[in-house]
C-alpha cells in the first residue's frame, strides 16, 4: 500500500509540471495537498532518475531568497507523434512539457493516393531517422498516431478513413510491427487529440466542455465532456463531418450526401471560389489569402463557407452545451478570416441560453494541436508511473 501510494504521488507531481511547467516546491505542495516534507522527498526521488532539476527563477527585482523552480527535463524521455493526412505525413519526437523538439514531415500529391503500407513504410524511416537524432541518455515512452478516419481506439483499427481511401486497416497492429522498440503504438482519430491538446495547453485551458472542429480534407470532431473525450461504445463518436445538414447537397467521399463535410471541407471552398487543384490544401489556402485581400469571388467563397460553418456549430452548441467551440486546422485560417459571418449565423441557429454560454475561437496551437494531442497520448501510461517507466527502459 504504501508502495503504490508513493507511486501515485511522484505521478501526481510529474502530471502537474508536465502541465503546468515549472513550480517551487510551497506551489507543488499547494496543488497536491502533499506536507513540504514529502514534496522534497519526492522532487529528490525524481531527480535522481534526471527526471527534474531545480533552478532559481529569473530576477524580479524583490528582496530575499527566492524559491527554486521545479522542473521537468523535457530531453531526458520523449515521445513519439504522428500525424497522416492526405498530403502528407509528419512524425515529431515532443518531449515532457508538450515542447515540440523536432519534426519530419513528407509531402505527398493528394490526387495520388496514401496506401496504408506506404503510410506504415514512412512512419518506420521517419521515426527511425528521429530516433538516431536523439540526445544521448534520452529515452522513447511511447507513440501515437492520428488519422483522419474512424479509429477503435481499443487497438488501433480504422474501420474507415474516407479521405485517405482507407477501409478496415489495423493501422495499430501495422506500426508496431514496424516500431519494435515499442510493443504498443497508440491509434486515434486526429480531431480527438486536436481537441486533447487544445484543452491542455491551448485555446481551451480550463474548460471542462470542449468541440473542436478539424477541417482539412475532410471535417473532423473531438468533443470533451467534463473533461473526458466521447468516445462512443467503440471509440466511433465525433464523426461530425457527416452530420447531415443539407439534404441537397453534394456527395460525401463516405458515400452519403447533404454532409456537413460537403459543405465546409476543401472541397467545398474550392468548388466555390471556382478553382481546381491538385495541392488542394495549398489551393485552399490561397483562396483564403484572396479573400483576405479583397478579391470578390475568393470572399463570397469563403463567406458562403463560413455560413455553414455556423449553422453545422449551432446544431453542435444546442446538442452539447459546450464552453467552447475550436477550429482547428484549415478551418482555423477560414474562422479568422470568415469570423463576422460565421457568428453572425451561428446566432442566429443556436438556442439563446447555449449561445449565450458558448465561445467560438480558432485553435491556440495552430496547426500544431494534433501533433501535440498525439504525443500527449503516447505519454498517457507514462505519466502513471514515471520513474517505473523510466527504470524500466520502456
Amino acid at each position: 500500500m504504501h508502495e503504490d501510494l508513493r507511486r501515485n504521488n511522484l505521478a501526481t507531481l510529474v502530471r502537474h509540471l508536465h502541465f503546468s511547467g515549472p513550480l517551487t516546491r510551497s506551489q507543488l505542495a499547494a496543488r497536491t495537498g502533499l506536507n513540504r516534507s514529502t514534496v522534497g522527498a519526492l522532487v529528490g526521488e525524481l531527480a535522481s532518475v534526471s527526471l527534474v532539476s531545480e533552478s532559481a527563477p529569473e530576477p524580479q527585482g524583490a528582496a530575499g531568497r527566492p524559491s527554486l523552480l521545479v522542473s521537468l527535463s523535457a530531453q531526458r524521455v520523449w515521445a513519439l507523434a504522428v500525424e497522416i493526412r492526405p498530403d502528407a505525413l509528419a512524425v515529431a519526437r515532443v518531449g515532457l512539457g508538450g515542447q515540440v523538439h523536432e519534426t519530419l514531415s513528407q509531402r505527398r500529391d493528394w490526387k495520388a493516393g496514401l496506401t496504408p503500407v506506404a503510410a506504415v513504410g514512412t512512419i518506420g524511416r521517419l521515426a527511425r531517422e528521429l530516433m538516431s537524432r536523439a540526445p544521448a541518455g534520452s529515452q522513447l515512452v511511447g507513440a501515437a498516431v492520428a488519422v483522419p478516419g474512424i479509429v477503435r481506439r481499443s487497438d488501433g483499427f480504422v474501420h474507415l478513413a474516407p479521405n485517405l481511401l482507407w477501409h478496415d486497416v489495423p493501422l495499430g497492429h501495422l506500426v508496431s510491427k514496424r516500431l519494435p522498440v515499442l510493443s504498443d503504438v497508440l491509434v486515434a482519430n486526429e480531431a480527438d487529440l486536436g481537441a486533447l491538446a487544445e484543452s491542455s495547453r491551448g485555446a481551451a485551458v480550463g474548460c471542462k466542455h470542449v468541440i473542436y472542429i478539424s477541417g482539412d480534407a475532410g471535417v473532423g470532431g473531438g468533443i470533451l465532456v467534463d473533461g473526458s473525450l466521447l468516445a462512443g461504445r467503440s471509440g466511433y463518436a465525433g464523426e461530425v463531418g457527416h452530420m447531415k445538414v443539407n439534404p441537397d447537397g453534394h456527395r460525401c467521399r463516405c458515400g452519403g450526401r447533404g454532409c456537413w463535410e460537403s459543405e465546409i471541407g476543401a472541397a467545398a471552398v474550392l468548388r466555390r471560389a471556382g478553382r481546381r487543384a491538385t495541392d488542394v490544401p495549398a489551393a485552399v489556402a490561397r483562396v483564403i489569402s484572396d479573400a483576405r485581400a479583397g478579391d470578390p469571388v475568393a470572399m463570397q467563397a469563403v463567406r458562403e463557407t463560413g455560413r455553414w460553418v455556423g449553422r453545422g456549430a449551432a446544431n453542435l452548441i444546442n446538442i452539447f452545451n459546450p464552453d467552447v467551440v475550436v477550429f482547428g486546422g484549415a478551418l482555423r485560417n477560414l474562422f479568422l478570416v470568415a469570423e463576422p459571418v460565421i457568428t453572425r449565423e451561428l446566432r442566429r441557429q443556436v438556442l439563446p441560453q447555449a449561445g449565450t454560454e458558448a465561445t467560438v475561437v480558432a485553435a491556440g496551437l495552430g496547426a500544431g494541436s494534433v501533433l501535440v494531442g498525439a504525443a500527449e497520448l503516447a505519454f498517457s501510461d507514462f505519466l502513471v508511473s514515471p520513474k517505473t517507466a523510466v527504470a524500466a527502459g520502456v
